[in-house]
Parts: C-alpha cells; structure tokens; sequence
C-alpha cells in the first residue's frame, strides 16, 4: 500500500489546507436537507468558518462538566504561614508563629499522555453521537488534570481507498503539551463537516493538491464510497502519531463503532470516560 503522509502544525492550517484544496459542492448526498443532517453544515462557508467559532462550545463545556467522574478530586493539602488563608486563634493570641492555615495544590507529577482522537467517523454515525465523543475527550482532559496528569491531543485521518491499493495518513495537532484546551479547536476538528465536507471536497479534487504525490484519489471517491478503514493503515498512523508527538504514551480513541461501549448519551459518554482514564492510569503502572 502506498500512504500519504501529511502532519500540519495548527488546525487553522488544516482547514486553510482543504478550503484551498477542495471542490466546495461534493457530489454525494445531494438533497440539501440530506446533506445538512448528515453534516451538520447548511454550506461549505459555514463548515470553513467552524475554526474561528468552534462547535457550541458552551454547550460542549456544560456536558463536559457533566459526565465529568464525581469521585476524582483535586490533591489538595494544608500548609500554615504567616499570611493568607484561615487565622488560627490559638496560635496567634499566643503569638506562635505561621498562625494562618492555607490550602494549596499539590506539585505536579511529570506525567503526561497523549489523547489520538481518530476523526473520520463512518456515515451512520449521527451528529449527536459524534458530539458526545468530542465531550468525552474534554472530560478525559479534565479527569486527568485533577490527577495532575497533562496532556496533548491529536486529531487523526486514516483512509484507504476500496481496492486498499493508497492511503491517506494525516494528523492535526489539537492541544500541545502546555497548552489550555480550546474547546472551539477541539469542536472544529471532530465537528462532522470538518470531515464529511472539508475531507470529502479534498478527495475529490485531489488532482487539485499540488503537494499530493497521489495520482489517482479519484479512485477513494468510488461507488459513494469515500475510502474505508484498514488495519495495516491504522497501526502506521498510530506510530506516526507517537512520532510527531514524541511520546510513547498514547492513549488512543477510535471511531465510534470499534470502541468497548456504545455512545448514544450521557450515561454511555460517561462509561467512556471512566474507562479512558482507567487506561490512561494503567500506563503509569506498567
């Protein structure tokens, strides 16, 4: 199989990539209604301008909050000084000194995990679905944070085409390492239309991608079909991913038809949360 490799630095560079680089009116799904449910875009601008607005961010925050795992809390601890905090009577009527009692964080622990978000999700995947998967990454964020574990994330594409002659192998930075989320970057990347329109106008028009070294990407677009999933494609993105971030450590997040639990609403979202964080632990263990 011959695979294209492709790693961009922000996600701003990927949609400028495919706005430049993309037929605007693919061909599939014609009837608009059709083509809006299942992109959840009403054009080609409106999915463009996801970058600059993200995918309801506020809403994303208030699910993320709510399938966030109740039981992981912060490490706090108690520390007496001489200033700030609670006043400890006893101690400063007998004038002892560090009469204040403060809490403060933890230090952090050097640990870190890389979160690689697959993107192209399969076309019977609703929107809503496709949202909550991008909540659970959030939350997983989050979990891990209260456990002083830092993370980054990337976005990544792996299609090959129906005779699995070509593949296309591409990441998306989403979040570096010292980076705060962007809940509008991550809704960008995962939103349906930054792959059921952005990517789909791409392949396309291929030809039209001056730095594509294959020929033929026509051959993706083919019998309504835009390329499938493969193993042996899957496994070199996946070792790409853990290159371009330099981390052993990657905690991966497939699409939503290959993962242990099904995704249809909070109770589901929060099972893949808890299961993630597990997993993301466990590399710690090992």
């Amino acid at each position: 199989m011959e695979v294209y490799n492709k790693v961009y630095d922000t996600p701003l560079e990927f949609f400028q990539f495919c706005k430049a680089n993309a037929l605007p009116n693919y061909s599939s799904h014609e009837r608009e209604q059709s083509r809006t449910e299942f992109t959840g875009t009403k054009s080609f601008e409106e999915a463009v301008s996801l970058i600059d607005k993200g995918w309801e961010p506020s809403k994303m925050k208030s699910m993320s909050n709510r399938i966030t795992l109740r039981s992981v809390k912060q490490r706090m601890k108690l520390k007496r000084d001489n200033y700030g905090g609670t006043l400890l009577i006893d101690r400063y009527t007998q004038g002892i000194d560090k009469s204040f009692r403060r809490k403060y964080r933890s230090p952090k622990e050097d640990k870190h995990v890389t979160i690689a978000i697959e993107i192209n999700e399969t076309g019977n995947m609703t929107i809503n679905q496709i949202f909550l998967k991008a909540c659970v990454v959030s939350s997983i964020v989050e979990n891990l944070r209260l456990q002083n574990v830092s993370c980054s994330i990337y976005g990544y594409f792996a299609i090959a085409d129906v005779g699995e002659k070509f593949g296309l192998s591409e990441v998306v930075p989403i979040k570096r390492r010292n980076e705060k989320l962007q809940l509008y970057k991550l809704g960008a990347m995962l939103h349906p239309s930054c792959f059921r329109r952005l990517y789909f106008g791409r392949l396309e028009n291929g030809s039209k991608a001056s730095d594509n070294p294959i020929s033929h990407m026509k051959d993706f677009v083919f019998g309504g079909s835009y390329g499938c999933a493969n193993s042996t494609l899957s496994a070199k993105t996946k070792s790409l991913v853990s290159e371009v971030a330099r981390d052993e450590r990657v905690l991966y997040i497939p699409q939503i038809r290959l993962a242990k639990f099904s995704l249809h609403d909070e109770e589901d979202a929060t099972k893949w949360v808890n299961d993630f964080v597990q997993t993301a632990n466990a590399m710690f263990n090992e």
